[in-house]
């Protein structure tokens, strides 16, 4: 299972591609029905936006992404490497919660984001002692809008681990 910020990936990609489509389609516009128009006017202007939306889509394209979370059905455990530290979980000690995401709180006119969260005790990392130290919170899921869609994958993860069938 992959976190939530790779399935975020490539979202600057296409925001690169509308905003530099539609700058691109008014610059084509005002460059042929301007009669006033001197092909230098705007090079420095263009190469500029250009440069901005590039550098955009390379940062998004080569950023590093985060290991996969497994869930190990046979030995009902879960594996995680998360910031160096590698986590072996038993299923039954695994702490899997569905919290309300932290970046939607206080924004009255916006929906209740929710985030599927696995809570990483340090008592299961197995290549560094992490005695004493609090919980870390990895988000697997999120969303911005129902929480149905979060308990789904919640379910999606429960039966799979059970080795029961599917919903879908």
């Amino acid at each position: 299972m992959r976190l939530k910020t790779v399935n975020a990936r490539g979202s600057w990609i296409y925001l690169a591609m509308f905003w530099g489509g539609l700058y691109a389609f008014i610059m084509f516009l005002m460059r042929t029905l301007s009669q006033h128009y001197k092909p230098r006017d705007f090079f420095w202007f263009d190469v500029t936006v250009a440069s901005f939306f590039g550098v955009g889509i390379l940062v998004d394209l080569f950023r590093p992404i985060p290991t996969p979370v497994r869930f190990h059905k046979m030995n009902q455990e879960v594996y995680v490497w998360h910031k160096g530290v590698l986590y072996r979980i038993p299923w039954k000690e695994c702490e899997i919660s569905v919290v309300v995401a932290q970046s939607n709180i206080g924004y009255g006119h916006l929906w209740d984001g929710y985030d599927l969260v696995l809570w990483l005790n340090p008592k299961h990392a197995i290549n560094k002692n992490l005695s004493g130290q609090k919980y870390k919170r990895l988000v697997l899921h999120t969303t911005g809008k129902r929480h149905i869609v979060v308990y789904g994958y919640w379910e999606y993860v429960r039966r799979y681990m059970a080795n029961e069938t599917p919903l879908w």
